[in-house]
């Protein structure tokens, strides 16, 4: 098994959880320095007794189904992107505009028209009252007068009454919206702080160990604890970290889409592969699909 294999058995080793990437580093270390070369470090690592012969046949069956080639085939979940410019969708291309241009003249016709028809209809209405009151038993212009001033009090008081149960309503409204904002105890905001504190200090003994992705996720969690409102605080405590983090993630993914690229252009496909697992370690699962995506465009 060359070095790289022999890297790479320990990698995959590490993502199963066999052991820890200190570890992994101490076991290379060893085997360069005592093992049988020609054996492979998995043959080493079952010798010694760190793992079982079944494990290590697992791993370098893994490792052969890599290397006949089946790695590209899990690769097609980010598709090709089309060569050329783009084209437009059936149903999405561009038709021309119908302007649409009212015929000359209406305007004057229908305003003729509607002065006619609002003319013919006062009149029949004002023919229709009259019949009305020829057919009623007479009343006096006084009492005519006074019903329409109570029914236009009547109007009044009932817009009134409206708008006033509008108003009413709009100061439950606000009253509920205000009784329902939190309102935490000193207590609880230092309580929720060192919950936000303690998923700091697992985020940098993740960031120790190099994978800064799993680091970011322990401060996320902490906050998915408290629900969708979090004191101001409490959330610029957790901000603060998690800015830091993505600067330094954001590089070492940088970094090593760099090496990825090289390793592409000169045709090291097991190199690229490593390197792509390196980024899934370090970086995340999202970033690792990411890059591979990337190294199919």
């Amino acid at each position: 098994m060359s070095q790289s294999r022999d890297e790479l058995f320990l990698k995959l080793a590490l993502r199963q959880g066999l052991f820890s990437q200190q570890e992994a580093r101490e076991f290379l270390i060893r085997y360069r320095t005592e093992g049988a070369r020609g054996e492979g470090v998995g043959h080493w690592l079952v010798v010694e007794g760190v793992i079982a012969e079944e494990q290590a046949e697992a791993i370098r069956a893994a490792i052969a189904h890599r290397a006949e080639g089946h790695v590209d085939s899990t690769r097609r979940r980010v598709p090709k992107r089309a060569g050329g410019g783009a084209q437009p969708t059936a149903g999405h291309g561009h038709h021309p505009v119908r302007h649409h241009r009212p015929p000359q003249g209406i305007s004057v016709t229908s305003t003729q028209k509607a002065l006619y028809i609002s003319t013919g209809v006062v009149a029949l209405g004002l023919l229709m009252f009259l019949v009305f009151q020829f057919q009623k038993p007479a009343v006096s212009l006084t009492d005519i007068a006074n019903k329409d001033n109570q029914e236009s009090e009547g109007k009044k008081d009932e817009s009134v009454a409206e708008i006033a149960d509008r108003l009413r309503g709009a100061d439950v409204t606000t009253s509920s919206a205000q009784v329902s904002t939190p309102k935490w105890t000193k207590e609880e905001i230092e309580s929720m702080s060192q919950r936000v504190r303690d998923g700091i200090s697992r985020a940098r003994a993740h960031q120790s160990d190099g994978r800064l992705g799993r680091a970011i996720d322990s401060i996320r969690k902490s906050l998915d604890d408290f629900g969708d409102v979090v004191p101001a605080e409490v959330q610029k405590l957790a901000d603060d970290e998690l800015a830091e983090l993505q600067k330094v993630l954001d590089a070492a993914y940088a970094e090593a889409l760099i090496t990825l690229r090289k390793q592409q252009a000169e045709g090291d496909t097991e190199g690229a592969e490593e390197t792509i697992l390196e980024i899934g370690d370090i970086c995340g699962d999202e970033y690792m699909e990411k890059a591979r995506g990337g190294s199919k465009e």
